[in-house]
Parts: structure tokens; sequence; C-alpha cells
């Protein structure tokens, strides 16, 4: 396998790097450490001292980012495995979505958080930036662990992506899953009929919100088959609500140490007006998140 490990320096990445260093990856798994090193934003304050100023200033900052992933690399070295790791000049979203496709990546990990012991290095929040705009799956860690899945899917191509990630990842593809499909409360809505009356109008909200139940059974169901062999314990449960809410209950009901999602990659006004269930799950969830893009926009 190969995987991409973006850092900063913080707390939040050196979480993500013990998971990353724990995790049971296969003989011969390639490892890639980036630092993104976000050479505009820092320069700023220090442009009125000139050029040479700046420069100065970014190469004592490099020298200083560079001891930090070389450090990060020994704590993943071990048999079997190659590490290599180094620090870009960029905005680091866009860095390691670059990274990920010129290295073949299989997934990229990174920290929940991107400020913390060198602030200026990682800006912004650089996961959020990453679920809708890479084309690997992105594991954003917030535990040391991964022990139980929760897995959210409302039968998409996103979704599919998702499910098929916790087969293709070999340290997850072992793992207790328990299946999450949500009857959303504006689906029901949509499909009811115009009342002629309200006991008329009762049966029809109740036929609806059963039809809605049913389907997303059957994904749930469909999906707890596909996952179910070499012995992987597989549950599979439905519940109705926000998704975004809903999701996030489920995972700190069942003591979720990741929740697997799918992303549409929505950008834009798209993103403000459609909203995105896996932004939400990304900001509010106490779980490491694992999100998976599908087919993006053109």
């Amino acid at each position: 396998m190969r995987i991409l490990v973006g850092t900063d320096g913080s707390a939040g990445a050196g979480t993500a790097l013990a998971l990353t260093a724990g995790l049971a990856w296969p003989a011969g798994t390639a490892f890639r450490i980036i630092l993104g090193l976000d050479v505009a934003r820092i320069a700023g304050p220090w442009m009125i001292g000139g050029t040479s100023a700046a420069a100065e200033m970014e190469h004592a900052l490099r020298a200083q980012l560079e001891a930090v992933v070389a450090e990060e690399a020994r704590r993943l070295a071990g048999p079997g495995r190659s590490v290599e790791s180094a620090v870009i000049a960029g905005r680091p979203s866009s860095i390691l979505c670059a990274e990920a496709a010129a290295f073949g990546a299989d997934l990229v990990i990174v920290g929940s958080r991107g400020h913390g012991a060198i602030r200026t290095a990682l800006l912004g929040s650089v996961a959020a930036e990453l679920i809708d705009a890479c084309p690997v799956p992105v594991l954003v860690s917030r535990r040391d662990h991964l022990r139980r899945i929760l897995l959210a899917t409302d039968g998409s191509d996103p979704s599919r992506a998702a499910e098929e990630a916790l087969v293709r990842i070999h340290p997850l593809d072992h793992l207790p899953v328990e299946i999450l499909s949500v009857v959303g409360s504006g689906e029901t809505a949509a499909r009811e009929l115009l009342p002629v009356g309200a006991a008329t109008a009762w049966a029809a909200r109740e036929a609806a919100e059963q039809e809605g139940r049913l389907h997303h059974e059957q994904i749930a169901r469909d999906a707890a088959e596909r996952l179910s062999g070499d012995g992987r314990t597989v549950g599979w449960t439905v519940r109705a609500g926000d998704p975004a809410r809903t999701i996030i209950e489920e995972a700190d009901a069942r003591n979720a140490d990741l929740i697997a999602i799918g992303s549409h990659g929505r950008t834009g006004l798209d993103r403000l007006v459609l909203g995105s269930v896996a932004r939400s799950v990304l900001a509010h969830a106490r779980s490491s998140v694992l999100v998976a893009p599908g087919r993006r926009p053109a």
C-alpha cells in the first residue's frame, strides 16, 4: 500500500502519526510524510524588511520543519516499510491533493487540527478542504487506535466508495463494522400525497415513512452482505432524523473509533446551498473520520 501522511508538527498531527505507526500495514507499504509550508501566508508580516528578510525567515523555518518531518519519518520506520518525507512550499491542502495523485496514494492520513506547535505551517481547516478535493480516501485522526467502525451509507456512489475503502485498506479489512442508514427528515415529506382529509393525510405520511425505512433497510442489508466476508463481524441499523446528527449520535453510542462516510465533493455555492453531511460529521464527531470521494463533479 502507499500511504500519504500530512503533518504540521501539532498535537493533532502527532495523534495521526501514532495511529499510522500502530496500524498493521502489509509488508512493502510505502509512506510519504508531507508538510505544506504556506510561504505566502508566513511572508506577509516580514515583507516590510524586504524580500531578503522574508527569504531568511523562510530558510530558517524550513530547516526547523525538515527536522520535524525527519523525526516523524523515524517514528514510522520499521521492517518491510519504506518511509520518505518532504517539506513543500504551497497551500497545504492543494499540496496534499497533488501529492496523493503523484504518489499513487491509497489513503491520506491527517490530524484533526491545523494549528499547533508550528502555527504558520498549516493554516485553516486543511482536513475539511481535503475531503472536498482529494482524489483518494482521507482519514482524519482524532484517536490513536482503531477497533470499531461505523459505516454511514445511503446507497450512493460515494457511500459505496467508503464501503469499498473498508475492504481495500488492509488495516481496516477485518475490523467490526456497524452499518447505519439514515432516513432523512425531508426524505419522507417529499413522498407525501396531497391530503384530502386528516385521516388520508396521516395514512399517506405513515406509508411514505414505511417506504423510506424499507428502502434504507435494504441499503444497509446489502452493504452488510458485501462486508461480511472473512469472518468480519457486521451489523446494521436504520434510524430516522437529521443525517449528520444521527451519524454522530450513533458513533458515540457505539463508541466507534472511526466513522466511514462518502463525500459528494461539492464545492462553492453548491456546497453552501446543499450542505455536506461529510463536512458536518467531520466538524463535530469525536471519532476519527474516513471520507471517501465519489465521482467528482466536472
